[in-house]
């Protein structure tokens, strides 16, 4: 092609044709300009595909994290409503001077069974970690959809900084209790480790020693409600994310 083009330019030169070979001259660099330019274009094509296709790969792996949390966080709910159940029925029973002992030994084991085990927030953070100690968060391109994962994960540390310290609450309490009662004894593990007496004999400790299951119990109430709280809060924020996320993967599919 070069050989071509150049022999154009010799006949027109040997013919003394010097307006037609200007002419000619100017369309060449106006081809060659021109074929920059598109050369240009496809590499900035290629450019976009691959940063629109990084882009796309961190916006699944975040909807994929995101969503794995939603559904632990939904199953936690339910799981700390129902330890909440429990305790209510062992205070209610305690608080009771009527209530039957085996009845009271019963919500006295199904509370220490698992109702007074301090609740976890372990969200996903893989992802986010990746895009923001390497400093790719610039990649999410959509810049309101950007400021929400960064608000939701933010959000993440300062529940779980929260929660350890309710927690940590928690567990003072715990040992004020075994300290002051007999308490480990209804745990499973430990059991074998105590003396065992009869039924009314140890719904009658039970009731001595009230106040003292009834405050720690109270504390697990407390701590079990606002963690619900907080994993409501943070799945309403989690959908508003996945849903911004979808539009999002939706333009590029």
């Amino acid at each position: 092609m070069i050989k071509f083009f150049r022999k154009i330019r010799q006949r027109l030169l040997t013919e003394n044709k010097f307006n037609k070979y200007l002419l000619y001259a100017i369309g060449e660099v106006i081809l060659v300009v021109i074929g920059i330019m598109i050369a240009l274009q496809v590499n900035n094509w290629n450019q976009d595909r691959i940063s629109n296709s990084f882009e796309n790969s961190y916006l699944l792996r975040l909807k994929s994290e995101i969503t794995s949390d939603t559904t632990l966080f939904k199953s936690q709910i339910v799981i700390n409503q129902e330890k909440n159940n429990k305790i209510q029925r062992f205070t209610n029973l305690l608080n009771s001077e009527n209530s039957i002992s085996l009845e009271l030994v019963d919500a006295t084991e199904k509370y220490f069974e698992n109702a007074w085990y301090i609740p976890l927030f372990n969200p996903t953070m893989a992802t986010f970690e990746d895009l923001s100690s390497s400093g790719k968060l610039e990649v999410i391109s959509n810049v309101s959809l950007r400021i929400k994962i960064i608000d939701l994960y933010t959000a993440y540390i300062l529940w779980k900084e929260g929660l350890a310290s309710n927690n940590n609450w928690g567990l003072d309490m715990d040992v004020h209790l075994n300290k002051s009662t007999d308490g480990m004894k209804w745990d499973k593990r430990t059991v074998s480790l105590f003396t065992t007496h009869e039924l009314e004999e140890e719904a009658r400790i039970l009731r001595l020693n009230k106040d003292y299951y009834i405050r720690n119990a109270a504390v697990h109430y407390w701590i079990n409600d606002y963690f619900i709280e907080v994993l409501e809060s943070i799945i309403q924020q989690e959908i508003e994310v996945l849903n911004e996320i979808e539009k999002e993967l939706q333009i590029y599919n």
